[in-house]
């Protein structure tokens, strides 16, 4: 019969799992019955002061669940009342009050935020961490290549951290130690990924920044590939948000995010038969919920309860980050978010003239035999324009302004909620959801990749694109040619305008020249008449003369 290894006895372990549970019941009925023969005394307790671990006395407040946590209802009190500032958004639905300390619910497809609750606020993250682990580790490796567990990956990892008990020599597939990680959240099951994916621990967590980065996170910083405490491992429910929204439109972490169990099989080069049941009560079903698509959970006594949920009904997908609260209200409160979203927001296309706004270039740009520009739209949003608005609001309380073919769209005024953006590609296009192609398309009549001056301004009025398609904006062309005759031609007028000026002074010098010379020979023919006293004399009188004889 085949021996038990001891590696398997860890918190994912059905035996484990068992022989925990008669320990503790035991153990409780001993303190049941010392109870009676002495003093009653405060337990210790996890202090829930600022991110502390320091082992105190119980406080007011302080409840032990069922699984052994601390929960300070004190504190969940004090969190529950912080406020929302989502609430703060003049027509927006009011969210629900939660114990969580900072949470996000954002929908997927346009990431508008819905409810916002302390939502830059720098946390720890625990093992969610292991959400861009898995999305790093499964764009870059082959789910059927092998992983060998080297001591790095076995040492870094604490006696008393989360595993699926793997040696130092094993081999698993790819495959497999992403369901270790995101099912089990083996520690060392991350940490063998990540020399997989970069060759070493710090090389991947350089991976984990910059790719936190590229996704729109400005309040992580990430340290290792676990989510184990360190003071300098961080981010915000924000952040997860993002990251969460890269990780459930892959689909390799859409799958393994979502699984309940997961069975490993005895192998050569991995001996053991066991079973991983995943701690994520929303996705086991303990916690029921429609729609459900995956998620990871996140627990350090720095860091508390950590949630990371993803949920599709219908057109609808949302994302749920709450992070710092006891168990099992992460689990609940998750679910209150989840109906405040369904309940409240609906998903509505904006078509062509519904709110499309005038724009800075080319996105008013038409095709057609109207000389005028009037006819069938050349551009036109890619998706349709959806956008994601409260159930009682109409497409005319948005606002919205386009930058670089790209259309933002405003509930409450241009500093206010964005409820949705599209780009604007060729009619053509419309209703593709990979806009990529379309930016493809559109790439030379884009100011901001038209490095060349000259490209930049003709961008305005021509978008040259693939398959010798070229679009023209009539309107403008037209306008700019009016504006340019208008300006020749006053130009025109003016210089000849000046010319006459001109002409007219030389004309007037030249007659002053020929009556110069004429006074002066009037006055030679007669000086030799008369004399010079009689010139003298007749000075003035022979001037007026010569202009009477003139």
């Amino acid at each position: 019969m085949k021996s038990l290894r001891n590696k398997r006895y860890n918190r994912n372990s059905t035996g484990f799992r068992k022989l925990h549970e008669t320990i503790c019941a035991a153990a409780c009925s001993g303190v049941l019955c010392m109870s009676f023969l002495q003093p009653v005394q405060a337990a210790p307790s996890v202090s829930d002061n600022a991110y502390s671990d320091t082992i105190v006395n119980s406080s007011e407040g302080d409840v032990l669940t069922a699984d052994g946590h601390v929960v300070n209802t004190t504190q969940a009190a004090a969190q529950k009342a912080e406020p929302i500032q989502s609430n703060e958004l003049s027509g927006w639905p009011e969210g629900p009050a939660i114990t969580a300390k900072s949470a996000v619910l954002l929908d997927a497809g346009t990431g508008t935020i819905l409810y916002a609750k302390n939502i830059h606020d720098k946390m720890y993250p625990a093992s969610t961490t292991k959400m861009l682990t898995c999305l790093l580790a499964a764009e870059n490796l082959d789910l059927k290549d092998t992983i060998t567990f080297s001591e790095s990956a076995i040492a870094a990892v604490p006696a008393d951290g989360s595993n699926i008990g793997m040696s130092v020599g094993e081999t698993i597939t790819v495959e497999e130690a992403l369901y270790g990680l995101m099912v089990g959240s083996a520690n060392e099951c991350a940490n063998a990924l990540a020399e997989k994916t970069a060759g070493s621990i710090d090389a991947f967590v350089d991976m984990m920044n910059e790719k936190a980065a590229e996704l729109g996170c400005s309040d992580s910083h990430f340290v290792n590939t676990n989510g184990l405490y360190d003071d300098n491992h961080y981010t915000s429910a924000y952040d997860l948000g993002m990251i969460g929204k890269a990780f459930f439109d892959n689909k390799v972490c859409l799958q393994i995010g979502n699984c309940a169990s997961y069975h490993f099989q005895a192998t050569s080069t991995q001996p053991d038969d066991f079973t991983l049941t995943n701690k994520h009560e929303l996705i086991t079903g303990q916690v029921p919920y429609t729609g459900i698509i995956g998620g990871k959970t996140g627990y350090t006594s720095q860091a508390h309860e950590n949630l990371v949920t993803g949920c599709e009904r219908g057109d609808m997908k949302l994302i749920c980050v709450v992070m710092r609260e006891d168990d099992p209200a992460q689990f609940e409160d998750t679910a209150t978010l989840f109906d405040y979203g369904y309940e409240n927001f609906s998903l509505q296309s904006v078509e062509q003239g519904d709110g499309l706004p005038a724009s800075d270039g080319i996105s008013f740009l038409t095709e057609g035999k109207d000389l005028l520009g009037s006819g069938t739209p050349a551009l036109t949003p890619a998706d349709g324009g959806v956008v994601i608005l409260p159930s009682s609001a109409e497409l005319s309380d948005l606002t919205s302004d386009c930058k670089n073919n790209i259309i933002t769209y405003y509930f409450g005024g241009t500093d206010g909620a964005v409820v949705g953006t599209t780009t604007l590609v060729p009619a053509s296009l419309s209703g593709q959801t990979d806009t990529s192609v379309a930016g493809e398309m559109l790439q030379s009549g884009n100011s901001e990749k038209a490095g060349n001056p000259l490209k930049k301004m003709l961008s305005h009025y021509i978008v040259f694109g693939q398959n010798d398609t070229t679009y023209i904006n009539v309107s403008s062309v037209l306008l700019t040619m009016i504006g340019v005759s208008l300006v020749l031609t006053l130009f025109i007028h003016f210089s000849a305008a000046m010319h006459d000026a001109r002409e007219r002074a030389r004309q007037r010098r030249r007659r002053a020249r020929r009556a110069h010379v004429q006074r002066n020979d009037y006055y030679e023919n007669h000086r030799y008449d008369h004399g010079d006293q009689y010139y003298d004399n007749r000075y003035d009188q022979s001037y007026d003369d010569y202009d009477d004889y003139r």
